[in-house]
């Protein structure tokens, strides 16, 4: 992650998925859990 002004100046800071760990190429199922 890089720190710039932005996250200097903020409380929290969250990292983005990479492209590939975004793919989107989940279905959610009702009732199961992984």
């Amino acid at each position: 992650m890089k720190i710039d002004e932005t996250a200097i100046s903020s409380s929290h800071v969250a990292a983005i998925p990479h492209q590939l760990e975004s793919w989107g190429d989940f279905e959610f199922i009702n009732g199961e859990y992984s």
